[in-house]
C-alpha cells in the first residue's frame, strides 16, 4: 500500500509539471507545409507531391496509424512526440526515450527546428491533464544530427537531443527503450523476417492533416533490404531497414517515431527510426524505409547516455 500511496504522488506531481507547458495546437502543421522546412527537404518534396497525384485508396473505418489499431494505454513507454519550433511555423514528429536526459529521432525532423517540446508519457497527446504526461523543453543547441545527415538525398535520417530537465521514470508507464547491442551490430543483424511495430500519432489517412489523438500502432514484417530495393531503386542503402507495406505503415507525423521488434528474450529493441514513405506509403501499400539502428550504435554511444550492452 505505501508504494502505491508514493507511485501516486509522484505521479499526480508530474500532472501539475507537465501543465506548465501549453502547447497551441492549431498553430501545429505538417512538416510540409512549413517554407522553411520545404527549402531544406527537395527531396522529401519530391515525395509528397508525387502522392498528392496518386489515387487515394480508402481503408475501413478500423482506427489506425494506416491499417492499424489503437495501441493500449503506455503499451510503448518510451514513444515521446515533439512539438518542433521552426522559423515559419510549427510542427510534429514521433521519437523515442533513450533515457531519463535523451530522446531520439529522425535528422529530417530536427535539421531546421529551434527548439522543442518533448512530450513523455502520452496516450491522448492533446490532454495535458493526463496523469503521466509529462512536456518538457529541449533547446535547440542541444540537438545532435548524425554528421553524414544528407537531406538531398534522404540518408543516415538520425537525430538526438537532450532535454532541459530529466524525465521521470514511472515503472511500466515511462521509461526507455533498449537498442541493438554492440554484437549485434557488429554481426550485421538485419531483423528480416521479423515482426515489427511502428507507433505514433500519424495521420491515419491521406485526406486528413490532423493527427490522432490517441496512439496508435502497427505490426509490420521487416524485409530484406533487397526486397526494399525493388520498391526504392537506388534509394535504400545498408543502413536502412525497411518494413513490408502490405498491411499499412506509418504516415505524416509519426516520422522519428521507433520501429521495434521483441526479441528472444522477451524485450523490445528499436530497430528503426521512421524516417521516408511518410507520404507515399500512407495508403498504398508500400513498404515504408526507415534509419537502422544498429548502423548508428557506436556514434549514439558516442553522443547520448544511453547504456548499450555489449551483447546478450
Amino acid at each position: 500500500m505505501k508504494t502505491f500511496i508514493v507511485l501516486c504522488v509522484a505521479v499526480f506531481a508530474l500532472a501539475a509539471a507537465s501543465q506548465d507547458i501549453e502547447i497551441d495546437w492549431s498553430t501545429v502543421r505538417p512538416l510540409w507545409e512549413v517554407s522553411t522546412w520545404q527549402d531544406a527537404h527537395p527531396k522529401l518534396m519530391e515525395i509528397v507531391r508525387a502522392r498528392k497525384d496518386m489515387p487515394k485508396i480508402e481503408y475501413g473505418p478500423a482506427g489506425r496509424i494506416v491499417g492499424g489499431t489503437y495501441a493500449q494505454p503506455h503499451q510503448f513507454p518510451y514513444q515521446v512526440g515533439l512539438i518542433l519550433h521552426m522559423d515559419g511555423g510549427n510542427s510534429f514528429c514521433g521519437g523515442s526515450l533513450l533515457s531519463r536526459n535523451y530522446a531520439m529521432t529522425a535528422a529530417h525532423c530536427l535539421d531546421v527546428a529551434n527548439s522543442a517540446i518533448v512530450i513523455l508519457g502520452a496516450h491522448h497527446i492533446f490532454d495535458a491533464t493526463e496523469p503521466t504526461q509529462q512536456r518538457i523543453l529541449s533547446d535547440g543547441s542541444s540537438f545532435r544530427l548524425y554528421p553524414n545527415w544528407d537531406a538531398s538525398l534522404v540518408r543516415n535520417d538520425l537525430a538526438t537531443l537532450r532535454l532541459n530537465t530529466p524525465a521521470d521514470y514511472i515503472p511500466g508507464l515511462v521509461h526507455s527503450v533498449r537498442l541493438p547491442n554492440f554484437r549485434q551490430a557488429e554481426d550485421g543483424v538485419t531483423f528480416a523476417g521479423q515482426l515489427s511495430s511502428i507507433s505514433g500519432w500519424g495521420r491515419f489517412n491521406d485526406s486528413s492533416n490532423d493527427l490522432s489523438p490517441t496512439l496508435r500502432y502497427v505490426r509490420l514484417p521487416i524485409m530484406t533490404n533487397l526486397a526494399c530495393t525493388l520498391r526504392w531503386p537506388g534509394i535504400i542503402q545498408p543502413s536502412n531497414i525497411c518494413a513490408d507495406g502490405a498491411n499499412g505503415g506509418p504516415c505524416n507525423g509519426d516520422s522519428g517515431g521507433p520501429v521495434s521488434v521483441i526479441e528472444a528474450d522477451g524485450i523490445t529493441t528499436q530497430v528503426g527510426v521512421v524516417s521516408f514513405g511518410l507520404a507515399l506509403g500512407c495508403e498504398l501499400n508500400w513498404p515504408s524505409a526507415h534509419a537502422r539502428t544498429t548502423s548508428f550504435i557506436q556514434w549514439i554511444d558516442d553522443n547520448t547516455d544511453h547504456e548499450i550492452r555489449e551483447n546478450w
